[in-house]
Formats: structure tokens, sequence, C-alpha cells
């Protein structure tokens, strides 16, 4: 069976449904964020469109007293005070209207900020540095035992590489090469395990954190690497050695 893949493996997929799932949230907050701006700036139109009439009244007080100076008529009065009167009605009915918008928007903005509110707490809970690094370690432990599993096998193969090379060593010494191939440090060779599900079934049962130790290797070990050379060479036609 195919092992899976880093980006196929279940840790990778919950991490990247974690960054989804913030990144979800965060595009809400920025929506949120602008309706709430959006019902402050209805509430802001709303007031900006309610008149001044402040002036009005200024007006019927300087006409009251061009009335008791003999400057004006009562008529005048009369007429300024249905305008007054007009404008007022009107300036309620915006004032009405200003008050209806600004207490729809405000609560719709009390709805927002409680959900904005919630949205905000469920990111930062997500965001938590040890969630995170959980999340992230699991990735890189499923890496690493995805890689250990390549290791055992290099390690096999490069352990058993070692062993010919050793027999050949040999070999070559009983014709004569007094050195053989082999480097004056071969019999320290070693290949560490690391401390992972994939690599501690493999690894010494008396050297723990080894997965081979050639200083420990019973002569036996090179005696049979040797016969099977010795094979190996005999099958292609070396005869005399």
């Amino acid at each position: 069976m195919r092992n899976k893949t880093l980006a196929e493996s279940t840790s990778m997929a919950e991490y990247l449904a974690h960054r989804q799932k913030i990144a979800e949230l965060r595009t809400q907050e920025t929506q949120l964020a602008g309706l709430i701006e959006s019902k402050r700036s209805e509430i802001g139109e709303a007031n900006s469109r309610i008149p001044d009439i402040s002036h009005l009244t200024e007006q019927r007080q300087d006409l009251l007293a061009d009335l008791a100076l003999g400057k004006t008529s009562t008529e005048e009065v009369a007429a300024l005070d249905r305008e007054i009167a007009s404008k007022t009605a009107e300036y309620d009915q915006i004032v009405a209207e200003a008050k209806r918008i600004k207490d729809v928007a405000e609560h719709a903005i009390s709805g927002l900020n409680r959900r904005l509110d919630g949205i905000q707490k469920e990111i930062a809970a997500l965001s938590d540095v040890e969630l995170n690094q959980r999340i992230v370690r699991a990735v890189l432990q499923d890496h690493a035992e995805s890689l250990g599993e390549e290791y055992i096998k290099a390690a096999n193969q490069t352990a058993a590489l070692y062993m010919r090379l050793m027999a050949l060593s040999g070999l070559l010494q009983n014709q004569g090469q007094r050195n053989g191939i082999a480097a004056h440090c071969s019999g320290a060779f070693e290949i560490p395990s690391f401390n992972l599900d994939a690599c501690r079934p493999y690894e010494i049962k008396t050297w723990p954190g080894n997965l081979f130790l050639a200083q420990i290797l019973p002569v036996a070990k090179y005696q049979q690497a040797t016969e099977a050379e010795r094979e190996i060479l005999s099958a292609a036609g070396l005869d005399s050695f």
C-alpha cells in the first residue's frame, strides 16, 4: 500500500482546516466591522439632514421688536408665525425620521457588536499559541515519521552495503592488498536511530538509539558476508580467489 504523502496526512488536513477557519472568521470580522460602520454612517447622514431653524426664533424676536417700535404690522408677524409653524412641522418630521433611523441603526449595531465580539473571541481561541504549536507539531511529527520510514530503508541498504564492502576488503587483503579498501575507522561505523515510531522497532535491543553498530557485530556476521560475496563472484565466473 502506498504511504500517504504529507499533503494527504490527517495532521496537514487539520492544519489547513484550522487556518481556513481563522481566515473565514477574519473575513466575517471585516464584514461585520464594515456593517457597523455603515450603520453609524446612516445615523450621521440622518442627523445631517436635520435643518437648523434656530434663526427663525431670532427673526421673530426682531420682528416683534419692530412691531413694538411701530416699524411693522401684526400681519407680518402672523405671516412669519405661519412660516415658522410650517418649517417647525417639517423640522419635527425630519427629526422624527432621524430618530427612527438612529434607533434602528443603534439596535442593529448592538446586535452586530455582539456577533463581532463572539467572532473575535473565537479567533483569539483559535490563535492561541499553544494550540497552534500543537497543530504544527503534529504536522512535523507526521513528516518526521514519513522520513523515518525512508531512513530505515536507507539504513538497511547502507548496513548491507557496508558488510559487502567489508567482505570485499577482506578478500582484497587475501589477494595481497595490504590494507584492503576499509577506512581506518570502518570498525566504528554506526547508524543512529531517531525517537520515532518508524525507527524504534529496528533499534538494537541491547543498544537502544542505534540501528547498526559495526563494533559489536560478531565475527560470524563478517564471515557470512564474505561467503555471500564469494558466491556472487563465483557465479559471475571468478574462481581463483
